[in-house]
């Protein structure tokens, strides 16, 4: 795969090497008495002989990422071999001294780790990144598979031409209204820089034509080991593990080719003007850009000094906008948190707006004053302290977290610390740094840094909406806009923030009684007052933050027809109007600077509430939680704009939206339960009406469950609950359920093709349904022939036909309203090629259907399916889902606790047994195709 660009914002900071201070505070003030940035405490950081370096950061929770990192990217390509580097990339899977072919991967494979989620590699402007992830510390193939990629990839020539087509269906994969927009927004970002026109994925004469030999100088000159970084996060033996990195890499060679002229952009203060319309773009949104060279690297205390002042501004300007949009000023408009880096020296402040009219320019020139404003009036004391509060309160839950930070995190954390020169500090002394830094900052600061960035910034604005409004606009006109702008004088910010912190009046609290614990899967639960059911599981090794989940049963199931939807867009108005005191973006960014998030949701046969937050933070969670259940606000104005939105939407649907929606018409019973309708009954839902809807969406009512899983403090949990859930009334004894609509895939074969696409490529979908009964054992052995069938049709279709980059097969059995089996073959292709390239497919399912699969394949998927498993069950996610789904059907929480010995116990027979009996049964066959002879070139 390639990569164009990283838009970090110094999010996971990490650096220098030399020093490991014995504790956070005596880091930070050692490193800013030499002038150094602390580094990561436990980071070993070595170089071999030949100039390849070493990062080492060994770590309790069990598994290993490795990733190599080579400073060679499409930036390092001659005119003659412009997509070179992404090519090298592939080859580097299709064989090697050590491994012929693709015995590399397969031996990979053959341990569990899959080529995708596993087994992958990136390039971008100036690197490739190749990556690792290991289930356990056995890290030795892995590294000598590694040791290969960096400088024994064969270039066998059969396997070079037959890359070729693959890689130009890499990139027709991604054509469509997207790719449009996104390349007219990259030529603006690029232009007037030695960047413009090196897109990774690279010239398609090139990629079809390229000699071998280019392909092999490309990795001769630009894979050498003093361009190299190999790094290991995770729990290893580090002797063994540093003995296998001499023995694999210390033999490669180092090379004698100069570096490349870093790369420049030479823009000047002049404002771009992109406009980027399209026929199947809706909204109209405006995104503007200043771009600069960095005063000094992100690895430097100067640079890291300068970042923070950045992003308090950035911080007072995101709090300002939202006032604006409150106001009806745009319908949206945000910034990013700090600015983005282009490459090392490169940095990009962006801004976006999403607007309620099409006035353009007067949206642009509110915006334009805001930035202007900043730079001549000093920020208030008030508007200071908040934007520092908010950074603090952010710094202090990822400090209090990091200990549970997954490997995979850290590890692509530091590669890119690597290439874009950031700090390798972690967040406990980013934090610490930050404190010190804090009191230092005045608004003049502030003020100095907007006015430096007016005065040297290259500034570029991208105008983007419908086709309908080519030819309205005149560049020279915001051109005018930009410079009025920079030459006015406005006053101080008239506008008053509301409520900077989530205060609300506590309720008397409710009851509890402890229900019996749940052993099997390390869970406790108990029930409120109110029959709201409490399932917990506190576990301190779960790795991301806790998530909640509250579900009752019903969703969109319960709507009639002439009430389609309505439960989605009572929870949509509730969200755009704000809740209790507070508006929508006031409660966004008290959530930005905590890490909590509600959402509430409904679906087709339930409804709840979702939540997340890191584990000091549950307080907050449940006091959102509460304020969403009880005090959401409808607004009218919001009501018609969501209303427009809809419509709009719906009238430039792009061709896969109108594909997926046929496809759910055609294939299943009642589908129009599942497509909008442009005329439906959303058309006429006034506020009261969706009012409600939402209290009678969000009642107490016998059968609510609430699942909280993560490293919790269950006797908090328990005062948590009683308070804030507990004191909500009971509406009624009934309890709801939801209904069948008879939604349901069609038993019988068909085919159709859409020739609707603007873009050059046919997608390709099959989707088979049989009757079906459900069996948890029945959904493993499902899941095992996934893994195999993927394999086999990757071979089939990829690497034999070169006909597509990535095909995906998927197996569903249902249980809920009624079970049946559906499966689903998915695949991007060249037009000319695609009804051969499905007929070929559909007989790669016929024959595991007829043939079944061997022994050693179904090891293989095994042994995938537990290493996916073990990761899954240190996820706080996966436990909130998985005990919500057994709380809402069967309650047979011990299936959970047993399912890896199900896995293990599933035979050939049985699993040969169900492919006979479901795969290949009545396919559906759907083909969205260009409309015009031109796009299928």
């Amino acid at each position: 795969m390639f990569s164009r660009i990283l838009l970090l914002a110094c999010a996971l900071s990490l650096a220098a090497c030399n020093v490991t201070p014995s504790s956070t505070a005596e880091g930070v003030e050692a490193a800013q008495a030499s002038g150094e940035l602390p580094v990561r405490p436990g980071l070993r950081d070595y170089r071999l002989d030949n100039g390849l370096r070493v990062l080492l950061l060994p770590r309790q929770a069990p598994g290993v990422e490795l990733r190599l990192l080579v400073a060679s990217g499409s930036m390092q390509e001659t005119a003659e071999q412009r997509g070179l580097a992404h090519f090298v990339e592939h080859m580097a899977f299709k064989g090697s001294r050590h491994f012929p072919g693709k015995s590399g991967l397969q031996a990979l494979e053959r341990e569990g780790i899959s080529l995708g989620p596993d087994i992958n590699a990136a390039t971008r402007f100036n690197s490739t990144l190749y990556k690792l992830s290991l289930p356990d510390g056995e890290t030795d193939l892995a590294l000598r598979v590694m040791a290969d990629w960096a400088g024994q990839v064969s270039f066998e020539p059969a396997a070079f031409e037959a890359e070729r087509e693959v890689i130009v269906e890499e990139w027709r994969m991604r054509q469509g209204v997207g790719q449009r927009i996104n390349q007219q927004l990259e030529a603006l970002r690029y232009a007037d820089s030695d960047y413009r026109q090196r897109d990774p994925i690279g010239d398609l004469e090139v990629i079809r034509h390229a000699p071998l030999r280019q392909a092999q100088a490309y990795y001769r000159d630009g894979y050498q080991p003093q361009r190299m970084t190999l790094v290991l996060v995770g729990s290893f033996d580090e002797d063994k593990v540093r003995k296998a990195i001499h023995q694999g890499f210390s033999g490669l060679t180092r090379g004698q080719a100069a570096s490349a002229a870093q790369p420049a952009f030479h823009g000047g203060t002049d404002l771009r003007v992109a406009q980027v319309f399209d026929a199947e773009q809706s909204q109209r949104l405006l995104q503007f850009a200043l771009q600069r060279d960095l005063a000094a690297p992100l690895d430097t205390q100067n640079g890291q000094w300068r970042d923070l002042i950045d992003a308090l501004w950035l911080s007072v300007l995101d709090e300002r906008l939202d006032l604006l949009v409150e106001r009806g000023g745009f319908s949206s408009a945000g910034t990013a948190e700090r600015s983005n880096l282009l490459d090392a020296r490169r940095a990009q402040y962006l801004f976006l707006l999403r607007l309620r009219d099409d006035d353009l320019t007067g949206a642009a020139e509110r915006l334009f004053t805001e930035l202007r404003r900043l730079a001549i009036q000093p920020v208030t004391a008030d508007e200071l302290t908040s934007a520092k509060h908010r950074l603090l309160d952010k710094l202090q839950g990822q400090a209090a977290a990091q200990e549970r930070y997954a490997h995979q995190v850290l590890a692509d954390g530091l590669a890119d610390a690597l290439e874009y020169r950031m700090p390798m500090f972690d967040k406990r002394q980013q934090l610490a740094l930050t404190e010190a830094w804090l009191p230092r900052i005045g608004a003049d600061h502030l003020r100095a840094a907007v006015a430096e960035l007016l005065q040297q910034a290259s500034p570029r604005l991208a105008v983007i909406g419908p086709d309908s409004d080519a030819g309205r606009f005149d560049d020279r006109h915001f051109q005018a806009v930009w410079q009025r702008a920079l030459a006015s004088q406005p006053g101080a910010f008239a506008l008053l923030a509301g409520p900077r912190a989530l205060e609300l009046a506590q309720p008397s609290s409710g009851s509890l009684s402890d229900l019996p614990g749940l052993g099997t899967v390390g869970a406790e639960q108990w029930r409120l007052g109110n029959g709201i059911r409490v399932i917990v599981k506190a576990d301190a090794s779960l790795q991301d933050n806790v998530r909640l989940e509250l579900r009752q049963a019903g969703g969109g199931s319960l709507e009639d027809e002439d009430q389609a939807g309505q439960r989605h867009w009572a929870i949509q108005l509730a969200e755009r109007s704000g809740y209790g005191a507070y508006s929508p973006r006031q409660l966004a960014r008290l959530g930005d600077s905590l890490g909590v998030r509600v959402q509430p949701f409904s679906e087709s046969l339930f409804h709840g509430v979702r939540g997340t937050a890191p584990a000091d933070q549950m307080e907050a969670l449940f006091k959102l939680l509460n304020l969403k259940l009880t005090a959401a606000r409808f607004d009218a104005g919001q009501l018609d704009a969501l209303r427009q939105r809809m419509a709009d939407d719906l009238q430039r649907q792009p061709a896969e939206r109108r594909y997926m929606d046929a496809i759910n018409r055609g294939a299943y019973a009642n589908g129009q339960h599942l497509v909008s309708d442009p005329q439906g009954p959303w058309r006429h839902f006034d506020v009261a009406q969706l009012a409600g809807v939402h209290a009678e969406l969000f009642a107490v009512r016998p059968g609510m469950t609430l699942v909280v899983s993560g490293p919790v403090d269950l006797a908090q949990l328990r005062t948590l609950s009683r308070t804030w859930l507990a004191s909500l009334p009971l509406a009624d004894s009934v309890q709801p359920h939801w209904r069948d609509r008879g939604v349901r895939p069609l038993h019988q074969a068909m085919s159709e093709v859409y020739a609707w696409s603007k873009s050059p490529k046919s997608m390709v979908s099959v989707l088979y349904s049989s009757p079906a009964s459900w069996r948890r054992e029945d959904v493993l052995a499902l899941q095992m022939l996934d893994q195999i069938a993927s394999l086999r049709l990757r071979q089939a279709i990829r690497e034999d036909a070169s006909g597509v980059y990535a095909i995906g097969f998927s197996q569903l059995l249902a249980r809920l309203p009624s079970p049946y089996y559906l499966a689903r073959l998915n695949f991007t292709a060249a037009p000319d090629r695609a009804e051969a390239l499905a007929v070929q497919a559909r007989g790669v399912i016929q024959q595991i259907a007829e043939g079944g699969i061997s022994a050693s394949e179904l090891q293989q998927a095994r042994q995938t399916l537990l290493n996916e498993q073990r990761q899954q069950r240190r996820s706080a996610s996966y436990w909130t889902e998985a005990l919500m789904q057994v709380a809402m059907t069967d309650g047979d929480f011990n299936a959970l606790a047993v399912e890896p010995e199900q896995l293990r116990a599933l035979d050939l027979h049985t699993v040969n047994r169900l492919a006979a009996q479901w795969l290949g049964r009545n396919p559906k066959q759907f083909v969205l195709a260009p409309h015009k002879l031109s796009e299928r070139l």
